[in-house]
């Protein structure tokens, strides 16, 4: 220790010295840059509060970049592969509908036909049953010698009759102008006897 009359020796030996531990300059400025120390000052140091806002703010305003996974291609195609199948299945299916509808109505066509049909022939069985009943009644009239209102009821009767029996009924009415009546009713037993055997 230097003499206390001496104030460059009482300096020399309240300053640290400039190379502590044995530390150069650029040693000390890398250890305070590793260990975050700016410089000497405390905590309520106004120049650290600035730096500290500065890099809080620079922080806020620059987020890190989202990271986005790679497309996964292999997926991407399949995911296209099904929505194509389901389209086609879908086309498929709307073409498939569209056959039933027109079957279903094809069927419905033929089934109203048949249904006229078999009234058109329900009806015409109905007529030829009443005009093959008129014919009797009028050879039972002709059998007494009566022949008051059978050549109306025989014309009416014609009209729902066909082929040979339509002829003898024509041949009975033309008799009947003749006033013959005997002759009549022989065509109209003739006219019985051929519907009869049609059946």
């Amino acid at each position: 220790m230097a003499p206390v009359g001496d104030p460059r020796g009482l300096v020399a030996a309240i300053r640290p010295p400039a190379r502590s531990r044995g530390l150069s300059r650029s040693a000390a400025r890398t250890f305070r840059a590793r260990t975050g120390a700016r410089h000497a000052h405390d905590e309520d140091c106004t120049r650290c509060d600035g730096d500290r806002e500065t890099y809080d703010a620079h922080d806020a305003k620059t987020p890190p970049p989202a990271v986005q996974p790679p497309a996964d291609q292999a997926q991407v195609a399949e995911l296209q592969q099904l929505v194509a199948e389901s389209m086609q299945q879908t086309e498929t299916l709307e073409e498939i509908d569209e056959q039933l509808a027109a079957q279903r109505q094809q069927a419905a066509d033929e089934e109203a036909r048949r249904q006229a049909l078999a009234e058109r022939e329900a009806t015409q069985r109905a007529a030829t049953l009443q005009a093959l009943g008129t014919l009797r009644q009028a050879q039972a009239l002709l059998a007494t010698g009566n022949s008051d209102g059978v050549d109306e009821e025989l014309a009416g009767a014609e009209a729902a009759l066909s082929g040979r029996t339509q002829l003898d009924v024509d041949a009975a009415r033309e008799a009947l102008g003749r006033s013959d009546l005997f002759q009549a009713r022989e065509y109209l037993v003739a006219a019985l006897e051929e519907r009869r055997a049609l059946r």
